[in-house]
């Protein structure tokens, strides 16, 4: 059964199966995946996380 098999650490999927609904998720767990997805290095973002990416974009200060 596909479901016994631990998820490989560089599956698209690390934990979730395809076609999970989604909605039944805590916050936490959305929060954790958010967390591991973001982290995780990505060939077309230079072998960079999307996390390193996002923090070496410039802040910019909004005035009121």
């Amino acid at each position: 059964m596909p479901m016994d098999r631990r998820p490989s650490r560089h599956s698209p999927r690390p934990c979730l199966a395809k076609g999970t609904d989604l909605a039944g998720l805590t916050q936490w767990q959305c929060h954790r995946l958010a967390t591991i997805l973001n982290n995780r290095p990505r060939k077309r973002l230079g072998y960079r996380t999307p996390n390193e990416v996002d923090d070496s974009r410039p802040v910019v200060a909004l005035q009121s």
